[in-house]
């Protein structure tokens, strides 16, 4: 008896010490838990850019975030829809040493989205009860692009990107989840 106990002690131990290496190794092969998204840095002349823009808006705008440290906001533009009622719109520039990363915008239009480019695929992204939707393929000049909006708290959210070996449509996905989750800090203006 004593030696069936050893026997199933030895395999307990053994199946314990092989979920552990197989645990160790699917963390290694995903690269563990998955990354924050930090708020991207503002140059102080693009925190002015900011202000000016939000003056216009009713609403707080949840600000671009990554999982990058190498990406920085260069611009903040305003601007008008094209919707009925116009509404005000505002518009984060982000790039990676010189180069395009991502635009995000954001208003209280409604944008519908309509259908999706000739040679795209749907993308999806969501968190909670929020659903982005888009795409993700090339575009007719040949560029990869992908595209997600959402409508969370009467304020429509725009992500768009033209894509690169350093950005892929999963990394937009996981942007625009992140937003979703902080737009919950988000509060319309008084």
């Amino acid at each position: 008896m004593l030696a069936a106990m050893n026997t199933t002690s030895s395999n307990a131990r053994a199946a314990l010490t092989l979920l552990a290496v197989t645990a160790a190794l699917l963390v290694a092969a995903c690269g563990g838990a998955p990354a924050a998204c930090s708020p991207i840095p503002f140059p102080a002349e693009v925190e002015d850019q900011q202000a000016a823009a939000r003056e216009a808006l009713t609403f707080e705008p949840v600000p671009p975030c990554s999982v990058r440290s190498d990406l920085a906001v260069v611009r903040v533009l305003k601007g008008i829809t094209a919707a009925r009622p116009p509404e005000p719109r505002i518009s984060y520039i982000v790039e990676r040493r010189g180069e395009r990363a991502f635009t995000l915008s954001a208003t209280r239009a409604e944008l519908p989205f309509r259908a999706i480019p000739r040679n795209t695929e749907h993308l999806r992204a969501g968190a909670g009860k929020v659903t982005a939707a888009g795409f993700a393929g090339t575009a007719s000049g040949g560029d990869e692009i992908a595209y997600l909006r959402w409508r969370i708290d009467g304020v429509t959210y725009e992500l768009a990107a033209t894509l690169q070996p350093w950005l892929r449509p999963a990394d937009l996905q996981t942007i625009a989840v992140a937003l979703i989750d902080r737009s919950g800090l988000a509060s319309p203006r008084p």
